[in-house]
């Protein structure tokens, strides 16, 4: 299997709390469901100028997934946007984890992974992700000795175990589990039960679809398809490669029972295509 940071980092380029609990309370419960209902309209009005292609409320989506305001925090999602802002301004993708303080649980997960193996630098930087985030700590430990698809097999299980004690790690090793080995079954339940938290997913899902279509020549594949680019699409996570990929479809399949939209929405998903 290929080192794990890269092919986050290659999905999201082509591929917990909630916010609530951070709000500060000024003066009782109202006025805290108030600013989160403020914190959660910015989100989404960041997410349609990211959709537009605007790369500053990519960066903007960054913070509000790291620290949680008006969304989930989650460190998979913040990484997507953050590939999504590099992509859009042709920047470095590892930049951006000096935003954070030197003792940030996404922080330490970053450099755990980007550290050479087994040198002093990686070992400080695990020890101190096992005081603040111990369940990705603990999942690293996993599988930092994974080479081969049997190795993965060996540890798929306890991996799932501390998918449900909430790491993210372990859903991004599952998802690479699912793409670089032959082992299929369970692929589509797994995609399906962590889209909601990760709708990068989305599109892993909707590929599985068009799969599918292949094999069966049934368009109504090619619609579960296109209904999984864009609810990544909702979260601003269509990547170029994707926008191309609708584009086809309606090109293709127009004619046939998938449903074309606008010129307006066509004209996005050129302009998003030609990003690079």
């Amino acid at each position: 299997m290929k080192q794990l940071f890269t092919i986050l980092c290659v999905w999201a380029l082509c591929v917990c709390h909630t916010a609530c609990e951070d709000c500060v309370v000024v003066s009782g419960c109202a006025d805290a469901k108030q600013m989160s209902r403020v914190a959660e309209q910015r989100v989404q009005n960041l997410i349609r100028q990211a959709r537009e292609g605007d790369a500053e409320a990519c960066k903007e989506l960054v913070l509000c997934y790291h620290n949680g305001d008006g969304v989930e925090k989650s460190w998979i999602n913040m990484m997507c946007m953050h590939a999504m802002y590099c992509e859009i301004t042709e920047s470095e993708f590892y930049d951006f984890s000096e935003l954070f303080d030197e003792d940030d649980p996404y922080r330490l997960l970053i450099e755990v992974l980007t550290s050479s193996k087994k040198n002093d630098r990686q070992r400080d930087k695990l020890a101190r992700l096992k005081e603040v985030a111990p369940i990705e700590a603990k999942t690293f430990e996993l599988i930092k000795g994974v080479h081969t698809d049997e190795d993965a097999v060996a540890v798929i299980e306890s991996v799932r175990e501390a998918e449900k004690e909430g790491s993210e790690l372990a859903v991004l090793f599952q998802a690479i589990y699912y793409a670089e080995t032959d082992y299929k079954e369970g692929r589509e339940e797994f995609l399906t039960r962590v889209v909601d938290k990760n709708p990068l997913f989305n599109l892993i899902l909707g590929d599985t679809y068009l799969e599918k279509y292949n094999e069966l020549d049934d368009i109504s594949y090619i619609n579960k398809a296109v209904e999984c680019y864009y609810k990544a699409d909702a979260y601003a996570l269509l990547i170029p490669k994707y926008a191309k990929r609708l584009l086809t479809i309606y090109n293709e399949w127009g004619d046939e029972g998938v449903p074309v939209p606008g010129e307006q929405e066509i004209a996005r998903l050129k302009k998003i295509s030609e990003i690079y």
